[in-house]
């Protein structure tokens, strides 16, 4: 999976406040579904007021939805796994405080 395209995509659909996505997938060298493709295991922090109201799970729920197709080509060229840490602006802000 191409970071860069899943970045935009992400941006697209949530136009997050802040969001940092990190390839994991160099930890997972030698795991099923891993293979030389540029990710297909990232860290994902968001931050985006389309979480407002919705609880962790709903959250990432709607992050799924947006990458289903990626998620089912698991296996060529898709997206193998994704953690995920999402906040609306203000959980963000009240996060450390």
């Amino acid at each position: 999976m191409n970071q860069k395209a899943l970045e935009q995509k992400l941006q697209a659909a949530f136009q997050p406040f802040w969001m940092a996505l990190e390839n994991e997938s160099h930890l997972h060298a030698g795991h099923a579904g891993v293979e030389e493709r540029g990710g297909s295991h990232f860290n994902l922090v968001m931050v985006s007021n389309q979480f407002e109201g919705l609880n962790r799970v709903a959250r990432q729920r709607k992050v799924y939805e947006l990458l289903s197709t990626e998620m089912e080509n698991k296996n060529r060229e898709g997206l193998h796994a994704l953690r995920m840490k999402l906040y609306t602006e203000q959980e963000w802000q009240n996060k450390d405080s």
